[in-house]
């Protein structure tokens, strides 16, 4: 009988432990992603693609979508804004990024991935220099 207490007591332990625990962390914000190719063909723009994912297992992303945009004329960045939602307790991300020349020659591609921290304030600006 007392065994059986000890369970039910710990049984109750857990679930009001589970009920009345705050909930995950939730982290929002957003990177601005400028990037720039100095071996794009003359006259060419810039397609670009970009991704924040988790940078820890267990680490829960909300919605951050694959953005892509396109650079406002040639030489000119492609600027990528990232809107994120983290739950948990998220201080860093990886960001996946593609890079596209668009012009008469051949298309010239790229693709990395590396870390970054995520802003405390919420926003951010990355600028990224690439080559194909």
């Amino acid at each position: 009988m007392a065994r059986s207490a000890t369970h039910f007591f710990l049984l109750c332990g857990l679930l009001v432990s589970g009920l009345y625990a705050a909930g995950p962390t939730i982290v929002t914000g957003s990177y601005t992603v400028q990037i720039s190719a100095d071996s794009a063909p003359p006259g060419s723009l810039l397609a670009c693609r970009a991704r924040l994912l988790p940078a820890l297992p267990g680490q829960q992303s909300l919605g951050t979508e694959p953005v892509s945009a396109i650079s406002a004329g040639p030489g000119q960045p492609c600027i990528v804004r990232l809107p994120y939602v983290f739950a948990a307790h998220a201080s860093s991300a990886q960001l996946l990024y593609e890079v596209e020349s668009i012009s008469n020659a051949a298309p010239r591609r790229t693709a990395r991935q590396i870390a970054v921290t995520l802003p405390p304030s919420g926003s951010a600006t990355l600028s990224l220099h690439t080559s194909f």
